[in-house]
């Protein structure tokens, strides 16, 4: 056991192997044993909270001026319309919210139309830019309120003077002398937040238009195609097993250790090189009593004398100091051997240390 607890003492390497092996053993136990007690599952598939559908839909007719060419008047959705003898477009534009659950809603809505005209800026290309945008209010902003509702229809009834804006662009070209492409762009524009039975919360904006170009001879009406869509809010949902406490605490403990083992090496590393304590015990003796000892590059050979064994160094000291001879000292690298003797006639005097001795 004095060996064991020796060698431990004076193998540095050894030690800071050990430790190394340890933490990593601990740290491993821990982590899977923290993952085994509280282990999360991958999330579920997104569960709907909430489901609204908004729908949105322009009717239109063309009323035309009298005329000795065209008898069918008004005319018709979907066709192509001679901009001279078109008089107005009385059109319906219309929005519907409707839900899975039922909220208190909060919503606006008004109408404004907008002359747009492009530039083409060059002959050789086909690429315009806006050069002129005027805004007009066609009807006023509206809001209401309703609660515990799952469903909203907004219809509102309008009628372009078509000949007014046509006229606007005229006035415009003549007066700038540019030839423009001009489109009147009819919305209606909703914004509507609500609040649901559940608590959740949620807003949106949506437009209902269509566009009317203005300087064609003959030109069609058009109204965008995405028209309806689906919103759905959902929320991540993420199951976790329950923890299981005495895997969990032998978790914690086994990563406590692994801490340990780490401040173990980490102690180790910044402490640096150390000498084995008896070789400590062996330079002190040789440098306080430097003046009474002699270093000898053989052996001594006992078979001539009487061996005296002295019990430690404090009592070699005091026998030079009595006998006035002093000490040889022999180090033998091979059993890692201190032998201090005192010669005086056919008595030698022998105190022997070595590197299990703990005493020291």
């Amino acid at each position: 056991m004095k060996k064991l607890i020796t060698m431990w003492r004076e193998s540095e390497r050894d030690r800071r192997m050990i430790a190394i092996v340890f933490s990593l053993v601990f740290a491993i136990i821990s982590s899977i044993l923290l993952y085994t007690s509280y282990k999360v599952v991958d999330p579920i598939e997104n569960e709907s909270l909430f489901v609204y559908r908004t729908d949105k839909n322009v009717n239109y007719r063309v009323q035309l001026s009298q005329n000795t060419y065209i008898q069918s008047n008004p005319q018709e959705m979907g066709k192509l319309y001679i901009a001279r003898l078109v008089q107005s477009i009385p059109a319906t534009m219309r929005y519907q919210y409707q839900s899975t659950d039922q909220a208190d809603l909060e919503y606006t809505y008004r109408i404004d139309a907008a002359i747009h005209a492009s530039y083409k800026t060059s002959s050789d290309s086909e690429e315009q830019k806006q050069v002129w945008v005027k805004r007009y209010t066609v009807a006023d902003e509206q809001k209401n309120q309703v609660a515990g509702k799952n469903n909203v229809t907004i219809e509102e009834d309008i009628n372009i003077d078509y000949q007014k804006y046509r006229g606007e662009v005229e006035r415009f070209q003549k007066e700038m002398g540019l030839s423009v492409d001009a489109v009147l762009q009819v919305d209606m524009i909703v914004e509507m937040s609500g609040t649901t039975t559940t608590g959740e919360q949620f807003r949106d904006a949506e437009n209902v238009s269509f566009k009317v170009p203005l300087n064609k001879d003959v030109f069609g009406i058009t109204i965008p195609e995405s028209n309806n869509r689906e919103k759905t809010i959902e929320q991540n949902q993420e199951h976790t097993t329950p923890v299981n406490s005495v895997i969990f605490t032998i978790g914690i403990v086994t990563s406590a250790i692994a801490v340990l083992w780490i401040v173990i090496l980490v102690v180790e590393l910044l402490n640096g090189p150390r000498k084995p304590a008896f070789k400590r015990y062996l330079d002190k003796i040789l440098s306080e009593y430097d003046d009474i000892i002699v270093e000898t590059l053989t052996p001594i050979k006992k078979v001539n004398y009487t061996v005296i064994n002295v019990k430690n160094m404090n009592e070699m000291v005091d026998l030079e100091q009595e006998l006035r001879i002093p000490i040889l000292y022999y180090y033998n690298e091979i059993t890692q051997e201190a032998t201090f003797t005192i010669i005086k006639d056919k008595m030698l005097y022998l105190y022997q240390l070595d590197r299990y001795d703990l005493d020291v």
